[in-house]
């Protein structure tokens, strides 16, 4: 399961990432926007031995390297499992080095608190921008817990042209953001040319058309918040 952006996450209780629902694995992400942040890099989680086993060996874990893979799944039957596996199982050299490492562990116990801080954050942004015209800001499923290092919003009946205008805007004084349904944006699955377009899908990218991506970094401070609303409520005043 991509977990990329959804660490702290849960529905119902039960946290992104979790078997409980299914996952037989979970990609999290600590690239410098993320809960977790080691400049680039990330990590998967998983209670698969199998699973485990065959992410350390195309991780790099090649020949016997993996006997000293501090995450490596131990006990006669896995090193069996091992020996077999590494003969299947392609090495593409992308271990986290041990920098990378020393530079997320210290940030585990500080979740919580980060969590708290983006919600807090992102309560004061959605009660602000829920009641601007001219954009709609979808509210959470109940049932889902987010975690709010980033708020979207659909802008409501503009062109290209107009949405241009807006996100310029807003670069312009300093709230950069990113409309997903942009030729150039890496969500729009119909620029994708490493798969085959897809054919039913004309309901999902309404979605995200003129879905706006406001990042909401842990820095903020509630003063800051309340002024990247009074840029957006500007900029689409100006642009209207």
């Amino acid at each position: 399961e991509d977990c990329a952006h959804s660490l702290g996450c849960d529905w119902k209780g039960v946290k992104s990432g979790s078997s409980e629902y299914g996952t037989v694995a979970a990609c999290f992400s600590s690239q410098s926007n993320k809960l977790i942040n080691s400049g680039e890099g990330g990590f998967l989680v998983t209670d698969d031995e199998e699973i485990a086993i065959r992410c350390i060996l195309a991780a790099g874990s090649y020949e016997v390297l993996y006997k000293s893979h501090l995450a490596a799944p131990d006990g006669p039957e896995n090193h069996a499992m091992f020996d077999k596996l590494k003969f299947e199982t392609p090495n593409f050299s992308l271990r986290m080095h041990q920098i990378t490492a020393a530079i997320i562990q210290p940030q585990l116990p500080l979740l919580e608190g980060r969590y708290e801080k983006h919600r807090y954050n992102y309560a004061i942004a959605e009660r602000r921008l829920c009641e601007l015209d001219g954009i709609r800001v979808p509210f959470q499923l109940e049932g889902a817990n987010g975690v709010g290092d980033s708020l979207q919003f659909n802008l409501k009946g503009r062109n290209w042209d107009e949405a241009n205008a807006f996100t310029d805007e807003c670069k312009k004084r300093g709230v950069p953001m990113e409309i997903f349904g942009a030729h150039d944006n890496a969500r729009n699955f119909k620029t994708w040319q490493f798969a085959l377009p897809p054919t039913d899908c004309e309901t999902s990218y309404k979605h995200i058309e003129y879905a706006c991506d406001l990042r909401l970094p842990l820095h903020l401070t509630e003063a800051e918040v309340h002024t990247i609303c009074d840029v957006v409520e500007f900029a689409l005043q100006v642009t209207a």
